[in-house]
């Protein structure tokens, strides 16, 4: 009886590793990285090669929204601790934190076009919980 034959040989294929845990996460607009909540930290990854460019040491506690610039330079992050923050993404390094009488769900933002040109970015729209107030 001939013995049973293993592999002996793989080949490697870049995938994404199970970053998502059904947190927040946020898509760059043109699709090169992923950011994602994993608990307390917030994870950068490559969407292309599926590296992880960074993880960002968000809070204490749990963050609840993500959201990007339209120019993907900076990334505004809400937690449980009601802080918000916003990382700017070439350095990865907190820039501005603020704390908000509400636990803040989802932040999107408002933008402007006149005369067919983009303005900049006028705000941030935030809905808040009544949670934690």
């Amino acid at each position: 009886m001939e013995s049973l034959r293993l592999k002996t040989n793989y080949r490697c294929v870049p995938a994404l590793q199970q970053f998502y845990t059904g947190g927040p996460f946020v898509v760059s607009s043109d699709n090169s990285f992923i950011a994602c909540a994993c608990g307390e930290s917030i994870k950068i990854v490559d969407s292309v090669t599926a590296a992880l460019r960074s993880t960002l040491d968000a809070d204490s506690e749990s963050v609840t929204a993500l959201a990007l610039s339209p120019d993907n330079r900076l990334l505004f992050s809400s937690s449980h601790s009601r802080q918000i923050r916003v990382w700017d993404l070439s350095t990865f390094k907190c820039v501005r934190s603020w704390k908000v009488p509400y636990l803040i769900i989802l932040v999107l933002f408002i933008i402007t076009v006149c005369f067919g040109v983009m303005n900049s970015v006028l705000g941030l729209l935030m809905f808040a919980s009544g949670v934690g107030s």
